[in-house]
């Protein structure tokens, strides 16, 4: 890893909005599971960088709960997302990749964080107190997790350590690396040893 890359610390703001604990509604798990759950087809409005300024409904107690129904299905469909995307760094971490994984993730890191702070920014200034808030504080929720999880990732990494292992095996004593690991992929058990991946 070159000295010049490196994740900037992350403020106690990020680390609040990414430590919110998950929903627990059946909404939530359906769309950590599946994409074919649930109709995510609207979900891309409140993916993109608040703030926003859509028409804002009178919020009843339907409104209310139907707002709350879309902040579960978002952060589920961005929870089932981010562990694809885990999954894919598996497999290149498995395949001896591992220094490119690693200037990749700090360079998008470097990016996120920025971004993340200056939306933040922006958001700390809207007056709206509706659905277009909620959905903000949603977007800043799911981003802030996913920085918070990669950076931790990325300090494994960077100490030599195996973040998508499941079960130690040995470490190598040439790389630092572990000679053989479990790594969960898709629900199926991938076997792992001197990078050859093999399906159980």
């Amino acid at each position: 890893m070159h000295e010049s890359l490196s994740v900037p610390p992350l403020s106690s703001r990020l680390i609040a909005f990414a430590t919110i604990p998950l929903p627990t509604s059946n909404l939530f798990h359906e769309a950590s599971c599946s994409a074919d759950a649930l109709d995510e087809s609207d979900l891309y409005l409140w993916e993109r960088d608040p703030p926003y300024n859509y028409p804002e409904p009178f919020m009843t107690a339907d409104e209310v709960c139907y707002t709350q129904n879309m902040v579960d299905v978002l952060i589920g469909r961005r929870w089932r997302l981010a562990k694809v995307a885990r999954d894919e760094r598996a497999l290149c971490f498995a395949n001896g990749k591992v220094q490119d994984l690693l200037d990749d993730m700090v360079k998008g890191l470097v990016g996120r964080i920025d971004r993340w702070i200056t939306v933040a920014s922006r958001i700390t200034m809207m007056e709206e107190s509706g659905r277009n808030r909620v959905m903000a504080d949603c977007w800043l929720h799911w981003q802030a997790r996913d920085i918070f999880t990669d950076s931790e990732e990325v300090k494994a990494l960077k100490n030599r350590e195996n973040p998508y292992c499941t079960e130690l095996v040995g470490r190598n004593r040439d790389t630092g690396y572990q000679d053989l690991w479990i790594v969960a992929k898709h629900r199926h058990i991938i076997f792992v040893q001197a990078g050859n991946v093999k399906p159980s």
